[in-house]
């Protein structure tokens, strides 16, 4: 019904505009009433438009189509790494729709538009983030949501080029979690010139080549290697689901104590050095790629200048280790009494972890050297 109002007295006719439509009651009068009118079924696939004439007014209506939409599925989900899918729409042929991404890592791959029952093919993007996210695509008028879950966050590692056991030389490695709420689950590895597991001889641990923990919010972490037996060296990989914060502590009997935070993956550094009287510097690496490494060492004065027979290339293996002194790095060159500078350099792509140690015979005589990044 449709109502008119008016003043009494006051005359009024309606009359229907289309075919369609049908007035069915009051199709005249005088002052206030009611008109009723029916709408005949719409068989079209498109939606109609009609009036009625009511007092020199006219009264829209509007009559949907007998197209209707449906998608299946509603909702998919994807791994962070992305990959396609698919979604089909029902309708009655003639129906016309169109598909659109609302979301910048959906793509519609295939079948943006139809006009019959068809199949929507799309790809989502991969998702670098560890944060989850959500995604729709709109079909018809029908929505599909998509989901997809966050990437696995990367393993946290430390990374310190050298580390000992026996003939009177023992290591300590120590760890701290810093968060106030997080527990820091990981694994020290133990590993050799070749990349391989080796047993620190770790007084604390029964575990062949790493030592396995779990450390509460602001916890720490203490083991120590055995003193007893030859002299065995390598390098220490830490992996672990948080960050952590850590140093080595080397102890040498009858010399003393030095210590040296966790080495920093660089592609070139130098190192001050000297070999000089009971004094002797020494410089450990660890490579961090899974790839063989060539590092090109060299020697140069205090002046900035290439010592003379003060250049050397080695291999360091996948995750390896490799450790000498200046004057067995050099054994050609004069370092009898030498003060300057080691140099540091990958040949190609990769990068190293070092750490740089000067020792001598003396109670006292054992120190780190800081290893400068190159610019």
């Amino acid at each position: 019904t449709v109502t008119v109002s008016t003043d009494p007295g006051c005359k009024w006719t309606a009359n229907s505009n289309d075919n369609w439509i049908t007035i069915t009651s009051g199709s005249n009068g005088t002052g206030h009433a009611a008109i009723g009118y029916s709408v005949a079924a719409n068989n079209s696939l498109d939606r109609r438009v009609g009036s009625i004439s009511l007092a020199g007014q006219l009264f829209k209506v509007t009559q949907a189509s007998t197209c209707s939409f449906e998608i299946s599925p509603v909702t998919q989900s994807f791994t962070a790494a992305g990959g396609s899918g698919t979604v089909t729409i029902t309708t009655p042929t003639g129906c016309s729709w169109t598909a659109s991404s609302n979301a910048v890592f959906i793509s519609i791959n295939s079948n943006m538009s139809g006009v019959a029952s068809g199949t929507v093919t799309f790809s989502v993007g991969a998702n670098r983030s560890t944060e989850a996210r959500t995604g729709t695509l709109t079909i018809g008028g029908a929505t599909l949501t998509i989901t997809q879950s966050g990437a696995t966050p990367e393993p946290e590692k430390l990374y310190f080029a050298q580390i000992a056991k026996g003939d009177g030389v023992e290591c300590e490695v120590l760890l701290a979690n810093p968060s106030t709420t997080a527990v820091v689950s990981g694994k020290i590895e133990f590993l050799d010139d070749n990349g391989f597991p080796f047993t620190a001889g770790m007084a604390d641990s029964t575990t062949p080549g790493n030592v396995n923990f779990s450390l509460p919010p602001l916890a720490s972490l203490s083991t120590l290697t055995d003193t007893t037996g030859r002299a065995v060296a390598g390098s220490v990989r830490v992996t672990s689901d948080g960050h952590l914060g850590g140093m080595v502590r080397f102890r040498v009997t009858g010399v003393g104590v030095a210590s040296v935070e966790e080495g920093k993956p660089l592609s070139g550094f130098l190192v001050p050095v000297r070999s000089k009287g009971h004094l002797n510097s020494g410089i450990a690496l660890h490579n961090v790629e899974s790839t063989p490494l060539v590092i090109t060492l060299s020697l140069h004065d205090k002046q900035g200048s290439p010592v003379s027979n003060g250049v050397k290339t080695i291999g360091v293996a996948a995750a390896g280790h490799f450790a000498q002194f200046i004057s067995e790095l050099f054994p050609v060159a004069n370092t009898e009494s030498f003060e300057g500078i080691l140099l540091a350099q990958v040949i190609g792509e990769g990068k190293i972890v070092a750490i740089a140690l000067e020792l001598g015979s003396d109670p006292g005589a054992f120190s780190t050297l800081p290893v400068i990044p190159l610019k």
